[in-house]
């Protein structure tokens, strides 16, 4: 047998993993309109995601299994799923958003099993960024004049305000036992979680302690997805209605104007040594030598 054969049985394998991969894997598009789908999150094999084609961003589910579309949330005014990661805003059969029908931010949720919808937060302030674990939902707030964390328990009807702390505490996570949250109470952003008292570990501070005294964040009316500004340090006028802004960690990336624009001229390199011109040499001459003699042959 030679070195051939031996090899057939190899190249066999290799296609019939390519084979396999190939067909295994596929590219799947979801949403097919000509205006804007954003914001969107999984879970399991359903996907969440803002949806503008009424002309106002609304809530659209879709279902990969059945290859279905269902709209969750009315026309006329904005709902936004907002992107976060985990599908932190679906739960079992539960969806959580941020909604605009009645002129500022709440939170709504919507039961995929009964079809039902239901306000959780009717306040004068702004309430965005929501997500749900379980029988807890929680969201950022604004009707203290700053950005507090909150939490809404479905089984028991009770809210709760999780920090305490004039700086800014935003885009928090849940799980069924925890909250997690970006905080900004020491001048720079950093992770502080909440438990229930009966959960929480010896020996760790509680997380709404009060940090250092910094100027209140004045939160300004939340924008269209993807308009975000740095945490302000202007102090928020008494008797104003506070209306937030949606305010990034260090890791959003903010492009300059043009008036902060620098233009970098390009370097200038200095020639560190002169280069002597070549050398130009006269043409070559050939010159022809005919035989004097006859050769001789043996």
């Amino acid at each position: 047998m030679n070195r051939q054969n031996l090899n057939l049985p190899a190249l066999a394998l290799i296609a019939l993993a390519l084979l396999a991969g190939s067909a295994t894997a596929a590219e799947h598009q979801v949403t097919n309109a000509s205006v804007d789908q954003v914001y969107a999150s999984v879970l399991d094999d359903r996907i969440l995601w803002s949806d503008n084609r009424t002309g106002d961003y609304d809530v659209y589910l879709y279902n990969l299994t059945g290859e279905t579309e269902q709209t969750l949330s009315p026309p006329g005014t904005d709902q936004f799923a907002t992107a976060l990661s985990a599908g932190m805003m679906m739960n079992g059969g539960r969806v959580v958003w941020e909604d605009n029908r009645s002129g500022n931010r709440d939170i709504y949720l919507y039961d995929l099993v009964t079809g039902e919808e239901r306000q959780i937060t009717n306040g004068t302030g702004h309430e965005i960024n929501p997500a749900i674990a379980g029988d807890w939902i929680v969201w950022q707030d604004s009707r203290d004049g700053n950005w507090e964390i909150y939490l809404y328990d479905l089984a028991t009807g009770e809210e709760t305000r999780i920090t305490e702390n004039e700086s800014v505490q935003m885009i928090p996570a849940v799980t069924a036992s925890m909250v997690v949250w970006n905080d900004f109470r020491h001048g720079n952003w950093d992770i502080y979680a909440w438990t229930p008292d009966e959960a929480a570990p010896s020996g760790t501070p509680a997380p709404s302690a009060p940090g250092p005294a910094l100027t209140p964040a004045s939160p300004a009316t939340p924008g269209a997805p993807g308009a975000v500004t740095l945490p302000p340090t202007a102090t928020p006028t008494p008797g104003a209605t506070p209306t937030p802004t949606v305010m990034p960690p260090p890791y959003v990336t903010v492009t300059p104007t043009p008036e902060t624009t620098a233009t970098t001229p390009p370097p200038t390199f200095t020639p560190t040594r002169t280069l002597t011109p070549t050398r130009t040499f006269p043409p070559l001459t050939f010159v022809t030598l005919e035989p004097t003699e006859t050769p001789f042959l043996l």
